[in-house]
């Protein structure tokens, strides 16, 4: 079934609009985001014991060899959702 209208547009900005916020506070937390952000996609530099400790609750792939990851956020992406995973990272970041 086609989206109606401008239903299409709707969901790509918010998944969009989802990804920069993402991007943002993650800089905050000095993670490098290796990509300018334009569309659903934050590609960002990890290193390898963040990324374990990430994996226990959410699914992060690798991106290459230098420690970046790949990040989507989709049409029903919320800032809670993002606040949840920063607070996450914030946790790791708090253990050390």
């Amino acid at each position: 079934m086609p989206l109606e209208g401008e239903l299409w547009c709707k969901n790509a900005q918010n998944a969009n609009s989802m990804a920069r916020y993402l991007a943002k506070n993650l800089r905050k937390l000095n993670i490098k985001i290796t990509q300018k952000v334009e569309t659903n996609t934050v590609f960002a530099r990890i290193e390898n014991d963040l990324k374990t400790y990430i994996n226990e609750r959410y699914l992060v792939d690798s991106y290459d060899h230098n420690n970046s990851v790949r990040l989507m956020t989709s049409w029903c992406t919320t800032r809670a959702e993002i606040d949840e995973f920063v607070d996450y990272i914030k946790s790791f970041k708090n253990l050390k």
